[in-house]
């Protein structure tokens, strides 16, 4: 499954696809706009979403094993693959 979830870089999504709003139960209108590190994760904690910090530390591609909370309160494993998204040397969000 090809789960697609963009944020800036304060953790605000904005962008989620098809295969995360299946995976997560969230549709993408009720997240876009919205932190996800209290709604995917349950807590506001910045270190409880490796994929994060990873970005933020503008790393390039990684691999990070991580716990998503979905709609229905379900707590999952996850493996992502993240990248930051650049254009010609800066962050594109």
């Amino acid at each position: 499954m090809e789960n697609c979830l963009r944020m800036d870089a304060q953790g605000v999504i904005t962008d989620f696809n098809d295969a995360a709003e299946r995976l997560t139960g969230y549709s993408k209108e009720a997240l876009i706009g919205k932190d996800h590190f209290g709604i995917l994760h349950g807590t506001e904690a910045k270190d409880a979403c490796p994929l994060f910090a990873h970005s933020v530390q503008g790393a390039e591609a990684f691999e990070v094993e991580s716990k998503l909370r979905r709609a229905d309160d379900e707590v999952i494993s996850i493996s992502s693959i993240g990248y930051p998204m650049n254009d010609e040397g800066k962050p594109v969000y």
